[in-house]
């Protein structure tokens, strides 16, 4: 599917890098919401004469031999959780590293077998993993493994009334004996080694489904009639989502840069998910981008909704209404009817009334332009408008006119600024200038016996004054200070936009999205780079865990350094 054709049901669309989202697993790790030591030991029940594991929290829970050395088989590791998008769609290949440790393994089946030690450093475990989002119940988010302030923040959002998604491996509803061959690696441990190692790994994700899976990838954040937002926070309705659901993209030139991709729709666009979204023909993100994620906005809820929709609104309205009660007018036309795309942008004909005694035109150009750290709406406008009147003086027709024209121009910014506290944030410029106006009145000789013409024409150039310097200039800088739906000033819009990605999508260990370099194409649509600042709650639940976790190690060191 063409990346852009996802706007024919989805208002939005965030982009998140596989290194990004790889970031948080280590986050999690670090901080104790994944355990970075896999402990897990194998037994046999004697009644039912089946091998069962345990999933150990300690060293200490082995059981030892005389010589120091397990007594059954057992996997003792540092381990670091990865993901790799390795195909375009909804399942993740989930990699499972061992960076230091042991392995005690039967050398061969059967009664001779003995328990040999391997060093399992460089060792990894791989299978292809089902993706699901599910919401989260009302009564808040307990039920999931995730960092205390994670928690607090989505108990923070659920008290508020909005609706939780978190997107997680679903190990429940995945094949787990079908492991990847070609990612798993087990060297000298050979192929036994290597199905022993499936079972004991099997073991570990069944005991994740039991315990609590802390491999959350990411949480949906959406609206419904009931929430409720702080004025700080308002955004738009067309940027509030009210659903989500989810597409990955394999990118083969750049593998780090595969993208996990949130579709949302908003309550003032689709409002509900109809469908999930095809796959995505090239990725969102480039190397050039040089960026963590990507939010990409439709034309209709960006550069329609807080540009081109409120100037040809008000364009519309107000001069037609200047006019009609001096010219006969057919009616108005809507701002789809109006609209028409080209290579650069969109051409509006607002009006187009070429009748004998009564003229009107209206038409302008919009061409989008990106510029460093800025995106440009120029336009160009033009406006003509005649009114002919006539009389029968008996012994000769008089015939009277007055017209006006006038040449626009207009550059409509969104730029980034710094808000109160130095963070980025957009904000609007705007700069119109009168090209050229024209008025003027005409006559023929007969008009000289009409003794009201001077009146009538005096009054005609009277309304055709809205399209002189100062009146259609006053008209346009003020569209944007009232005409926004929902919020009337676009600054304000443009100010809390943060909110809309923040307030979308949440990622699994608490950072915060910043944004950067905006830029659209030809149809509007809007894109904006984000880079992710940790939350400083991180690092330091991150260096509790870690001075808990050394104080209560078991026998082998755990070394949190050797993850990276």
């Amino acid at each position: 599917m063409k990346n852009t054709d996802v706007f024919n049901d989805f208002d939005m669309v965030v982009s998140i890098t596989e290194k990004t989202i790889n970031d948080q697993l280590t986050h999690l790790l670090r901080m104790g919401t994944i355990h970075p030591e896999l402990i897990i030991i194998q037994t046999y029940d004697k009644k039912t004469k089946k091998y069962a594991f345990k999933v150990c929290k300690s060293t200490d829970e082995i059981p030892l031999n005389d010589e120091g050395g397990p007594v059954r088989p057992t996997i003792s590791v540092d381990i670091q959780p990865q993901v790799t998008i390795s195909s375009s769609g909804k399942i993740i290949t989930f990699i499972i590293k061992f960076l230091d440790g042991n392995a005690w393994f039967w050398d061969q089946p059967g009664p001779d077998a003995e328990l040999v030690k391997y060093d399992a450093k460089g060792w990894q475990y791989a299978i292809a993993i089902n993706m699901a989002l599910t919401q989260l119940p009302k009564d808040g988010s307990g039920n999931i493994k995730a960092p205390d302030f994670v928690k607090n923040q989505l108990d923070k959002f659920t008290s508020n009334m909005f609706d939780i998604s978190h997107l997680f491996m679903d190990f429940q509803a995945t094949d787990l004996m079908s492991y990847d061959p070609i990612k798993t690696k087990t060297d000298s441990a050979g192929d036994f080694g290597k199905e022993q190692l499936v079972n004991f790994m099997k073991a570990y994700l069944t005991w994740l489904t039991e315990t609590g899976n802390p491999y959350i990838l990411g949480y949906s954040i959406t609206q419904n009639d009931k929430t409720t937002v702080s004025k700080d926070e308002k955004v738009p309705d067309s940027l509030r989502p009210t659903g989500t659901t989810f597409t990955m993209f394999n990118d083969n030139k750049n593998p780090a840069l595969s993208t996990l991709n949130f579709a949302l729709v908003t309550k003032g666009g689709y409002g509900k998910i109809k469908k999930n979204p095809d796959i995505f023909d090239t990725n969102w993100i480039s190397p050039q981008d040089q960026c963590d994620a990507k939010m990409i906005y439709a034309a209709s809820r960006f550069s329609e909704e807080f540009v081109m929709k409120p100037l040809f609104n008000k364009l519309n309205d107000d001069t037609y209404n200047a006019l009609k009660g001096s010219l006969t007018l057919g009616p108005k036309k809507s701002y789809q009817q109006a609209r028409k795309a080209t290579s650069t942008g969109y051409s509006f004909e607002i009006f187009n009334q070429d009748a004998v005694s009564d003229k009107y035109q209206n038409n302008l150009e919009v061409a989008i332009t990106n510029h460093p750290a800025e995106i440009h709406y120029d336009v160009k406008g033009n406006i003509f408008v005649k009114k002919i009147n006539t009389t029968n003086m008996g012994f000769c027709e008089a015939e009277a006119s007055a017209q006006a024209s006038t040449g626009w121009h207009a550059n409509f910014i969104v730029k980034v600024a710094k808000d109160k506290d130095g963070n980025p944030a957009l904000a609007f410029e705007q700069f119109v200038s009168i090209d050229s106006h024209n008025a003027s009145t005409d006559k023929n000789g007969c008009a000289k016996f009409w003794s009201a013409i001077g009146d009538i024409l005096d009054a005609l150039l009277s309304v055709f004054k809205i399209f002189d310097l100062g009146s259609l200039t006053s008209i346009i800088t003020n569209v944007f200070r009232t005409n926004i739906p929902g919020i009337g000033d676009i600054n304000v819009a443009l100010g809390n936009l943060d909110n809309s990605f923040n307030g979308a999508v949440m990622l699994p260990a608490g950072g915060v999205f910043f944004f950067k370099n905006p830029s659209a194409d030809a149809t509007g649509n809007v894109s904006l780079s984000l880079t992710y600042k940790t939350d400083s709650k991180v690092a330091a639940t991150a260096r509790k865990f870690q001075q808990k976790f050394m104080a209560l190690k078991g026998k082998r060191r755990v070394s949190l350094a050797a993850i990276k």
